[in-house]
């Protein structure tokens, strides 16, 4: 089993047993997985200002596999409102979330975690399971 590890601006593609890891922060973890073949890809962007590498990687994907067939999740901080950028952040993922059903993916998932503290997005390509974890 390989640990692989999906960094700002990145995406990666891991087949079980492997997993994918990232950090998100205050940016967006999105998670691919195609449940027959145990594939998946994980991609870490911030938002909003990354509409192209969004727009790289769902094309990846989507030549791979058609979008219903993929279960998809969507992790990050929760939203602090007292953070300078949150009206951003907030607009950012409603860019993603309309973006994702515009391109047909119909089974999607947000886990936004409520804790100040860093918490690794851990994707097991074995089950598909998203886990968010203290770091």
């Amino acid at each position: 089993m390989n640990t692989i590890t999906v960094d700002l601006f990145e995406y990666k593609k891991g087949s079980s047993p492997d997993i994918l890891e990232a950090l998100p922060g205050p940016c967006l973890a999105i998670c691919f997985y195609h449940a027959k073949s145990k594939s998946g890809y994980m991609g870490l962007m911030p938002l909003p200002q990354s509409s192209r590498m969004w727009n790289e990687l769902i094309t990846v994907v989507t030549d791979e596999h058609k979008p219903g067939e993929l279960e998809v999740t969507l992790t990050g901080m929760s939203i602090n409102p007292e953070f300078e950028d949150a009206k951003d952040v907030r607009q950012g993922r409603v860019y993603i979330e309309d973006f994702l059903r515009k391109h047909k993916f119909t089974n999607v998932k947000k886990r936004y975690s409520n804790s100040i503290l860093g918490r690794l997005t851990h994707f097991e390509l074995s089950t598909g399971k998203v886990v968010l974890k203290y770091r």
